[in-house]
């Protein structure tokens, strides 16, 4: 029998948080595409840190804005296309 998961482990705490900020991505995407399409952003707790049109310019705002720590980016797609 395998052990039991550590749950209260950083690293996997820290998977509950992208898992969660992928969940908040999901539900506001429609949002997010219409003022960010084509852009690169950056999210961290469910907030946009910085946009911009590629990803060294996005890295630029990071370091302008002093941020040394985001949970996710990603390019905004201008289009989400639906399975048939």
């Amino acid at each position: 029998m395998s052990p039991k998961p550590n749950r209260d482990h950083p690293y996997r705490q820290e998977l509950y948080r992208v898992l969660g900020e992928r969940e908040w991505l999901d539900a506001n995407i429609h949002e997010l595409q219409s003022k960010y399409a084509g852009r690169w952003i950056g999210l961290h707790d469910h907030q946009v840190l910085a946009v911009a049109d590629t990803p060294a310019a996005l890295k630029e705002e990071f370091a302008k804005k002093g941020i040394t720590s985001c949970r996710m980016v990603l390019l905004v797609p201008t289009s989400i296309f639906k399975p048939v």
